[in-house]
């Protein structure tokens, strides 16, 4: 999938207003690369001006960093990006009213800055966790006694958990009558949430 992101408006939405730091916005971009590295999106961020003044892009890693220079908002580039990519598996990330109408447009769904932020920050959580819980599936023996069959035994039914239903997935069907009621616009959104 392809993410186009409104740098600074998600920066700004997270910090609550204000000005945004160039630490603050390397911070975001290597956040970002993590996260299309380990989710293999792939990422156009977008923001206003830049350090040199005019317009420049910069490949980092699995993203892409485009500043818009002195002569172009970032909103105006990302409504061109929008025209360009309109017909392929594209996400705007902005809480920009107008980009979001814009994306409507096109077909494109949006999501809100701050909801992605908050998305993006659990995948990268979840899969630092992930390899720290592979390290601690092993049973943990609480006593000192020492008694191998019964060691066995709490190993062979540490495997087979029963599972709740609730957990189960739900039906093809169940999400399909969910799906229905909503606009195509929603489904399309609902899916490429599903991949973030």
């Amino acid at each position: 999938m392809l993410i186009l992101i409104d740098g600074y408006n998600v920066l700004k939405g997270v910090a609550r207003g204000g000005e945004v730091s160039s630490k603050e916005r390397d911070y975001f971009i290597a956040q970002l690369s993590s996260y299309a590295a380990r989710k293999r999106h792939k990422i156009i961020v977008v923001f206003d001006g830049g350090p040199y003044g005019w317009a420049h892009k910069e490949q980092r890693r699995a993203i892409t960093v485009v500043f818009t220079g002195a002569r172009e908002s970032a909103d105006d580039l990302i409504r061109r990006y929008l025209k360009k990519y309109r017909g392929q598996d594209l996400l705007l990330v902005s809480s920009d009213r107008e980009l979001n109408y814009n994306a409507s447009r096109y077909d494109v769904p949006s999501i809100d800055s701050e909801d992605f932020y908050g998305l993006m920050e659990a995948a990268l959580e979840r899969h630092d966790l992930g390899e720290e819980s592979e390290l601690a599936c092993d049973a943990i023996k609480t006593t000192d006694d020492s008694s191998p069959e019964l060691d066995k035994l709490m190993q062979e039914a540490s495997v087979a958990v029963p599972h709740k239903s609730e957990d189960q997935p739900t039906t093809a069907t169940a999400a399909q009558d969910e799906m229905h009621g909503l606009s195509r616009l929603e489904r399309r959104l609902l899916e490429k949430l599903k991949k973030l």
